[in-house]
């Protein structure tokens, strides 16, 4: 058969998504905003007749506006008092009062509201983030001690409620903390090294030891992702952003082999917050059962033995755990065929660490007829993630990358 690339693929430029779960979070992460989302705030009680923007209100969240998102002008009490909502990157801040200083709430009818202002907002989503979830909120700032609550309702919805005292003007400031799942795709080389390290020199018996004079033992450490060549490097990237393997053709103009001959299918997960346990599935149906059928698992006798995977907690420390899901202890990889693989890792995974689950494959095109000498084609990685923090599932986080093999530019 003879393989070139389609116009429609060749323009193809490869996915590398990114969503919200912690491993070693990258600093834009820390940066996230709810500046440029719409919300929608509701004064839960409040009479619309009072006021237009009553009982709710929806609005994009504005960057150091000169108004609040929320503003209720309580026109009818005999002072102009009212309450307001202001959101920035990660705070909700609820004021009220008015004239000289004094809060008196009413109703339509000029009647003292004597009960809690109680506001719910939803729809709150970090626009750089959007597969963020709230995890917490908390009163940061209430400089007159005013009786507060605040609870989270869903992934994107909270709940406030201050006891306004009538004789008083105030304000008070929320922070949101927000859960995080960043995953990321690529293809890369094969050499990676997760073994442990010895500094000194390792002696005849395997023991790490200070030099070969010296034989004062000193034991292993494990490799860290940050001091050490742990990882490997990612496949060249073309100019429309695919990855890429070399393709080589005989003279015959038929299929030889990739440079590099093998090559992983890589999946990085980040989470802001600790994981009870994740589950990653690999689906490179397109690469390997798709009509081009450019791929096979590198170990097709033993296909599990295909899939690697690997922890390094906040500090970078590397702990492969491959051995230990493939035995079935706090975990499994499996189901695994022809066209998809997953992975459940079934431990706590501290927040601030980093997942790695590497399937390896190589090219399935020895002795296709190219025709003119030329191969071009590409196929496509798509992984699904799927975590659970704090009991609650954080899922359908998705990555994809394209492979293409080529000998062309």
């Amino acid at each position: 058969m003879t393989k070139k690339l389609t116009t429609n693929k060749i323009l193809t430029t490869s996915i590398v998504a990114f969503a919200v779960l912690a491993l070693m979070v990258p600093p834009n992460i820390a940066h996230a905003t709810l500046v440029g989302d719409s919300v929608t705030i509701t004064l839960l009680g409040a009479d619309s007749g009072n006021n237009p923007q009553s009982p709710g209100v929806t609005a994009v969240v504005q960057d150091s506006a000169p108004e609040p998102e929320f503003v209720w002008d309580d026109a009818d009490c005999a002072l102009d008092d009212g309450a307001s909502v202001d959101i920035e990157d990660s705070t909700i801040t609820v004021s009220w009062g008015g004239f000289l200083g004094q809060s008196v709430i009413c109703n339509s009818s000029g009647e003292i509201i004597d009960q809690p202002l109680n506001f719910t907002i939803t729809s709150l989503d970090w626009v750089d983030f959007p597969n963020a979830v709230i995890s917490n909120i908390t009163v940061t700032d209430n400089p007159g001690s005013h009786p507060v609550t605040a609870k989270v309702l869903d992934d994107h919805s909270v709940e406030v409620t201050v006891a306004v005292e009538l004789s008083q003007s105030g304000s008070v400031e929320y922070t949101l903390e927000k859960s995080v799942v960043q995953v990321e795709k690529s293809w890369t080389h094969t050499d990676y090294n997760w073994d442990p390290i010895c500094d000194g020199y390792v002696n005849a018996t395997g023991f790490c030891v200070e030099s070969d004079m010296d034989n004062t033992e000193i034991g292993f450490r494990p490799a860290n992702i940050n001091t050490d060549d742990v990882l490997a490097d990612p496949l060249p990237l073309d100019s429309n952003g695919n990855y890429t393997a070399f393709a080589q053709v005989h003279k015959n103009d038929k299929f030889s082999n990739t440079n590099p001959g093998a090559f992983y299918a890589l999946t990085t997960v980040v989470t802001t917050s600790s994981v009870s346990s994740i589950t990653v599935v690999e689906d490179y149906s397109d690469c390997t059962t798709g009509v081009d059928h450019m791929l096979n698992l590198h170990n097709d006798k033993k296909l599990d033995r295909s899939v690697k995977i690997a922890i390094a907690n906040p500090s970078g420390n590397v702990t492969e755990i491959t051995d230990e899901l493939y035995d079935g202890i706090n975990g499994s990889i499996s189901p695994i065929d022809a066209s998809s693989a997953t992975v459940n890792i079934d431990r706590e995974i501290d927040a601030d660490s980093t997942i790695y689950v590497l399937v390896k494959f190589q090219d399935d095109l020895k002795g296709v007829d190219t025709g003119d000498g030329i191969f071009d084609d590409m196929c496509h990685n798509t992984e699904t993630v799927t975590a659970n923090i704090g009991g609650d599932e954080l899922g359908g986080v998705v990555a994809e990358a394209d492979l293409r093999i080529t000998n062309q530019e």
